[in-house]
């Protein structure tokens, strides 16, 4: 405890001495900071990963538009609590005022558990989703064995677990480097997904079904041993069970899920309340801007996979990937990588 005298000569005792807090984040980086924290691309390459899969029939557009209305709802409350109570660390700043001591300990733990586990398996999706297609794809194109072996070896094992292990420690570094390098980094990266993301909004807005599968028939025809396989691919998948049918609006609210999941990142600016200035202003926008520039871009790109790709084709390509061939009904018919966005908007 330390006793420090004020300008009226009262003396002011604190417990502990002053942290040297400095609000460093304005608006703009915490929008940048929540939206980050979203993952905007790896949300919208996991919802076209799993849902036509596993929720067939399921309406990914409504479903990235309940999800944003969910956490919207959220994010207020969020905006609310650290805007009367502007200090850092997550809920457990409001959880440990409000509520008895056993239900905050499980509300903070609950808060940082789920992001762990995200963490790694967002590190697992990166090299899954992203790295493995796109050395697969660069292999097909040049004929380069190798380099398609490398692609199969980063995606299981050793390999795997040590790529995925660094990412995490990098992370990790560059939050404890200090939150201006933090932020500016943020902001870095927040320039090559919004150039990436419309990038691939343009590639699908010009390209049309037919030049896709044109391509598609190109370039996968000789790796998978067909001279049809865009068709090939959804009669298999057909022929062992994918179906729409039976899709009801439960269909749409579990889909909804994948949306769900990365928006929770939109609200996580709550765990640096006390760094950011103007804090009911930034949280503000930065909050529920994040929420919204999430959703806008993912129905929009998920508007335009459905007419290039074709819904059928989405929910095949992977449901295929995921299909036993020794317990399958009828004959396979799947591609030699994971069908991530990402790897069938480059074949465009």
């Amino acid at each position: 405890m330390s006793t420090t005298q004020g300008a009226s000569g009262e003396q002011r005792i604190f417990l502990r001495k002053a942290s040297g807090l400095i609000r460093t984040a304005g608006t703009f980086d915490t929008f940048v900071y929540n939206t980050g924290l979203v993952s905007v691309g790896l949300g919208l390459v996991t919802m076209l990963y799993y849902g036509p899969a596993f929720y067939p029939g399921g309406n990914m557009i409504l479903g990235s538009i309940l999800a944003g209305i969910m956490m919207a709802a959220i994010a207020f409350g969020m905006i609310c609590w650290s805007v009367t109570l502007p200090r850092s660390g997550g809920v457990y700043v409001f959880g440990t005022r409000i509520l008895p001591p056993w239900l905050a300990l499980m509300l903070s733990f609950g808060d940082i558990v789920p992001p762990l586990f995200y963490g790694a398996i967002a590190a697992y999706w990166i090299i899954i989703l992203g790295v493995a297609p796109a050395l697969a794809m660069i292999g097909f194109m040049s004929g380069s064995q190798g380099v398609q072996d490398l692609a199969t070896a980063i995606s299981s094992g050793w390999p795997l677990f040590l790529i995925g292990s660094g990412i995490l420690i990098l992370s990790g570094l560059l939050q404890a480097s200090g939150m201006k390098r933090f932020l500016a980094v943020h902001k870095a990266v927040f320039v090559l997904v919004l150039l990436g993301s419309l990038i691939q909004v343009l590639v699908l807005l010009f390209g049309s079904h037919d030049e896709f599968v044109t391509n598609f028939n190109t370039v996968m025809g000789a790796p998978m041993g067909q001279t049809d396989p865009y068709n090939a691919i959804i009669a298999s998948a057909a022929a062992n069970g994918w179906t729409t049918a039976g899709a009801d609006w439960t269909t749409t609210l579990g889909v909804s899920n994948w949306a769900f999941l990365p928006l929770v990142g939109a609200a996580y600016s709550i765990a640096i309340a006390g760094e950011i200035k103007s804090v009911e202003r930034a949280q503000t926008y930065g909050m529920l801007g994040a929420v919204i520039t999430a959703t806008v871009l993912w129905v929009l790109t998920i508007w335009l996979a459905y007419r290039v790709f074709g819904y059928d084709f989405l929910g095949s390509v992977v449901y295929n990937v995921w299909t036993d061939p020794a317990t399958a009904a009828a004959p396979v018919v799947a591609m030699p990588t994971e069908p991530s966005i990402n790897l069938l908007s480059g074949i465009i």
